[in-house]
């Protein structure tokens, strides 16, 4: 076999080179001209001129989360023998072949979404021994794909086949979101599964135990201003997907994706940016009660819900003595669910660790420290998942600072003094969040620390009539016209799905 040239020196890129082996690759190429002619994971990188003179005698493996731009460059130098790597994608395909004959074998499939992804997919998947003669094509009418020709095939409108559909596999890595909201909203109405090789599980993409998200250059001083964070965010490419999803949100209205249940509305730590770290917090202490959390437990589970659900919010949720045993509860009554947990680490012994690791899909421990050092706990716990490393696939320990300029929280952050400049952009979280507090009332979204909007009571109301009424729907109207709209988001500068 030929060897391997990694296109992108990064996490992927690093993760790549893991799965393939140090004897098959044999370089990296990156279009950040800085990198060039240095060494990543011992392999040089190349610019992109030095890789077309030598990419004809290598394999192409893209390794970047932003696939589809990547794809188009090589399409555009007529190079189209590529493959795809993410972790996520890998383990997925891995999944589809090992239970081919059970998911795959004799099922109607249809691919759905079309990009420059997609043909690397289908043709990873047929080649597990999917019959072509079962496979067909689907996009969404708007993204102006329909009855062009993919593998020799037209592309049909999704809504012809969804009556002759066993599986649906999504054939995009288009970060849009559009064609898995679209998709969210068929799996409620169609009996079929829906599998998305691309989505990435982890909220960190890393093999270690431990992860440093900062650029090599940044230590443990605070070197960003509010004027610079602010000029990065305009950058953001998420804006304008996000503007578009909000669209696409409310044409759809399916139901929310990610529950937040906060236990107990009390943090331990101080950290400089959080409106509610130990000295900020204005709110009046609250722990939620047993009968609450079991009544909205007990909802998600008749509807079979199967997002992310998090027995946490706005706080540190070791301090709710009975958060173990809130799990067991969650795991047992909503097995579908991906249950994650972020804490600070302070409270979570071993013991703990391996007790919560038994009803986690993954737990995210945010080690605050300005020199970017592990703390005590997080340290045991480090050690103790290098000699158990079946956690690692689970656990991330992730290097925080206690003082940095992040997003400004709808202008709650208290290190925080400029408005946002950000008015007339939309948000997705009020499509997709639901936020509960202790007392059972809900937020209007992870960024609403203090509880400044109130848009149901689970204690009154079900789930469903919270998320489909009035209140919801008024904040949801207001947000497509603007973020200058609604009090509490017109200093928001937040941009994630």
């Amino acid at each position: 076999m030929k060897k391997i040239i990694i296109f992108g020196a990064g996490d992927y890129g690093r993760q790549a080179h893991e799965y393939f082996g140090e004897e098959m690759v044999e370089f990296f190429v990156d279009n950040n001209t800085q990198k060039t002619g240095q060494l990543y994971c011992g392999k040089k990188i190349l610019s992109f001129d030095e890789y077309l003179k030598i990419q004809k005698d290598y394999r192409t493996v893209v390794a970047v989360r932003s696939f589809s731009a990547i794809a188009t460059q090589l399409n555009d130098h007529g190079i189209h023998g590529y493959e795809y790597y993410s972790a996520q994608y890998k383990i997925l395909l891995e999944n589809i072949k090992n239970n081919s004959i059970d998911l795959l074998n004799n099922k109607r499939i249809v691919f759905f979404g079309i990009d420059d992804t997609s043909e690397v997919l289908i043709r990873d998947i047929i080649a597990y021994g999917v019959a072509e003669e079962n496979i067909r094509y689907a996009d969404c009418v708007e993204n102006g794909n329909i009855g062009t020709k993919i593998m020799s095939s037209e592309i049909e409108k999704i809504e012809d086949v969804c009556n002759n559909a066993d599986v649906i596999i999504i054939a995009t890595s288009d970060r849009s979101y559009d064609l898995q909201v679209v998709c969210d909203y068929l799996q409620a109405s169609y009996p079929f599964k829906v599998l998305n090789p691309f989505i990435q599980e982890k909220y960190f993409g890393t093999p270690d135990i431990v992860f440093n998200p900062y650029p090599s250059n940044q230590n443990g001083s605070n070197e960003i201003s509010e004027e610079e964070w602010s000029n990065q965010t305009k950058k953001n490419g998420n804006i304008a997907i996000i503007n578009h999803l909000a669209e696409t949100l409310d044409k759809y209205k399916p139901l929310f994706n990610h529950v937040e249940i906060e236990t107990i509305n009390r943090c331990n730590w101080k950290c400089s940016f959080c409106p509610v770290s130990a000295g900020n917090d204005i709110r009046v202490k609250a722990v939620m009660s047993d009968e609450l959390f079991k009544k909205i437990i007990d909802e998600l589970s008749a509807m079979n819900y199967s997002g992310r659900l998090a027995l946490f919010s706005n706080n540190e949720p070791f301090l709710d003595p009975k958060i173990i045993e809130r799990h067991k509860y969650a795991r047992e009554k909503v097995p579908a669910a991906r249950m994650h947990l972020f804490t600070n680490g302070t409270l979570l012994t071993v013991d703990k660790f391996v007790e919560i690791m038994k009803y986690l899909d993954e737990l995210i421990i945010d080690n605050y420290n300005q020199n970017l050092e592990l703390n005590d706990n997080p340290q045991k716990i480090a050690d103790f998942c290098e000699e158990h490393p079946e956690y690692k696939e689970r656990a991330t320990i992730v290097l925080r600072k206690e003082n940095e300029i992040l997003t400004s929280r709808g202008g709650d952050a208290p290190n925080r003094t400029k408005e946002s400049i950000f008015g007339n952009d939309r948000c997705v979280l009020p499509f997709r969040q639901l936020i509960v507090r202790p007392d059972g009332k809900v937020s209007l979204c992870c960024n609403d620390p203090y509880g400044k909007m109130t848009l149901g009571d689970l204690n009154v109301s079900s789930i469903k009539d919270v998320w489909y009424g009035k209140e919801y729907s008024d904040v949801r109207k207001k947000i497509l016209k603007g973020r200058k709209c609604l009090a509490h988001c017109v200093n928001c500068d937040t941009f994630y799905f």
